[in-house]
């Protein structure tokens, strides 16, 4: 979609986000069930809000979540 806007890769662009949000509300509003790859949790957690009834998620995006959890929780090296 992002490609299809002029914004390659630029999928929290305003204009892409708008976007999104009118597919949804014009799928629900017909009764079309919608799905939408999610990264993290709280995107999950916002489009089932919105109507949103089924998810993908990559297991990378998972990974890369945990990864960041753990090394945070990790103490500040240069102290």
């Amino acid at each position: 979609l992002s490609q299809s806007l002029g914004l390659p890769g630029q999928r929290n662009h305003p204009r892409v986000e708008e976007a999104i949000t009118e597919i949804i509300t014009q799928a629900v509003n017909a009764g079309v069930p919608v799905g939408v790859t999610t990264g993290v949790g709280q995107e999950a957690a916002e489009a089932l809000a919105r109507g949103v009834q089924m998810f993908t998620v990559s297991a990378w995006s998972l990974l890369a979540g945990s990864i960041r959890a753990y090394l945070s929780a990790l103490p500040d090296r240069d102290a």
